[in-house]
């Protein structure tokens, strides 16, 4: 892949990221999961959280939100890189994440994974 289409698909995904943040912050600027979150369950018998609003699942895994998945596009937005680097368990947590909560058969019809350029 080539270095501007890495850029390109980082931006969707931000957007995206930024787009369920909003939805999930509370008018102050603080985390409110009770009055924004629709619902909050454990990933299977993980330590990860789902969280879900209107239009998107948030996935938290170890203190930090490392996911998303828009409802609308079925596309899981994965931001682990961004937001705190890259663990392993992390990424086995968006993995269950991405097949329990997509829409599709095999889970997400689309995914976008941020990486650093």
């Amino acid at each position: 892949m080539r270095k501007q289409e890495q850029i390109l698909i980082n931006e969707k995904a931000l957007a995206i990221w930024e787009k369920a943040c909003a939805e999930l912050y509370s008018d102050n600027g603080r985390w409110f999961y009770e009055f924004k979150a629709i619902s909050k369950n454990r990933l299977r018998s993980c330590t990860a959280w789902v969280y879900e609003t209107t239009n998107y699942y948030l996935l938290k895994s170890y203190g930090t939100f490392i996911a998303c998945i828009e409802k609308s596009s079925d596309t899981c937005v994965d931001v682990l890189r961004y937001e705190y680097g890259y663990t392993s368990t992390s990424a086995q947590h968006i993995a269950k994440f991405r097949h329990d909560y997509g829409s599709g058969k095999w889970g997400c019809e689309h995914e976008l994974r941020y990486y650093s350029v």
